[in-house]
């Protein structure tokens, strides 16, 4: 498997090193057509040399030893972006209720002269401001967990500075996108509206 280290291995030609039986493997699209030829072609060369058992026939090895571990990191992987969803839409829940919750504020800005591009990033800026307390939690907890995932992992480390890196990124952009509407929203507010609002 590949999350296993090859064993050394030592070639010896059978010339020299005769063995009483001798298996061999052959790679090919459709096998069991493929096993019947090679059964008639060892045959044709030597009528007495003969198949003990019945051939068999099997997947190549990285298929057939990765396809449970391929399962189980597409299955983590749907629920990664089932997660990623119901943040962004919690996201969106939190910041449009904040943009509730400040329209009187809003409105004074916007009547004091803050442009439209001023308020979105005002609002912006306060609902990441969340995203990257929450960011640096989440990154501080990944890193303290990473010795409980290290035997589940190959080919990679733990604390692979490419993930702590894109992570992080995603998150940001998934929550600006989901915040970008609620802000939009906000800076459109009719001052004289916002002003008088409860």
């Amino acid at each position: 498997g590949a999350d296993q280290d090859p064993s050394p291995e030592v070639f010896l030609p059978y010339t020299l090193e005769v063995w009483p039986w001798m298996n061999f493997a052959v790679r090919a699209r459709n096998a069991e057509h493929v096993v019947r030829a090679v059964a008639s072609a060892v045959r044709g060369v030597d009528p007495a040399i003969e198949f003990r058992g019945e051939p068999s026939v099997m997947p190549s090895g990285a298929a057939g030893v990765d396809a449970q571990r391929r399962f189980l990191t597409e299955s983590l992987a749907g629920f990664a972006a089932g997660a990623l969803l119901l943040a962004a839409i919690g996201l969106y829940g939190v910041a449009a209720y904040g943009v509730t919750q400040r329209t009187r504020e809003i409105g004074v800005r916007i009547a004091l002269g803050a442009s439209e591009g001023r308020v979105v990033a005002l609002v912006v800026r306060d609902g990441l401001a969340f995203v990257a307390a929450g960011a640096v939690a989440g990154l501080a907890a990944s890193a303290a967990s990473t010795r409980l995932i290290r035997a589940m992992l190959f080919a990679t480390t733990p604390a692979d500075p490419a993930t702590f890196i894109v992570v992080p990124i995603v998150l940001a952009a998934v929550a600006a996108a989901a915040i970008y509407g609620p802000a939009r929203r906000a800076a459109r507010t009719d001052p004289t509206i916002a002003i008088r609002a409860e």
